[in-house]
């Protein structure tokens, strides 16, 4: 008989465990990480809540936002120097290249119907400049990035 309140324990802590996995490679990549803290609620980006569980008799939520993290760096494409110059002096000096993702940790990489839908928003809201998928592999972490274009996910 299978003990469902052990696999679920088991499946939760595997899967904090993996997103700190996934979280120290990408800051070893050069990302600055955050936790998300929003979600996705009438189509609107809102503050993530936490929900109720009567067996802890309290509110738990932490790590409730999707995607999983917020991560930037300074971006990495080649421009040239002309239009650095030119888009240098449309930020009034600052430099305006950031390249900013949001990274959700799936253990085998699949995003569900509704996940896919919340990606939407945050692409018609250009939130992020791309969802990268985190999933588990022989070789540690692998990414793969959510394609959206309309309504249908690739």
């Amino acid at each position: 008989m299978i003990d469902h309140v052990k696999k679920g324990k088991k499946s939760r802590r595997l899967g904090k465990e993996f997103e700190v996995e996934v979280r120290k490679d990408l800051e070893k990549q050069g990302w600055i990480v955050s936790k998300w803290s929003n979600q996705i609620k009438d189509g609107k980006i809102v503050p993530a809540k936490g929900q109720y569980n009567p067996f802890f008799k309290r509110i738990v939520g932490e790590g409730s936002g999707f995607p999983d993290f917020i991560c930037f760096r300074k971006s990495q494409f080649p421009i040239s120097a002309e239009i650095y110059h030119e888009l240098l002096q449309d930020s009034n000096g600052e430099m305006p290249f950031y390249e900013v993702i949001g990274v959700e940790s799936k253990m085998k990489g699949k995003l569900d119907k509704i996940e896919k839908e919340k990606c939407a928003v945050y692409f018609m809201n250009k939130t992020f400049s791309k969802i990268l998928i985190a999933s588990k592999c022989a070789e540690g972490v692998k990414y793969e990035e959510f394609k959206w274009i309309g309504m249908v996910s690739v």
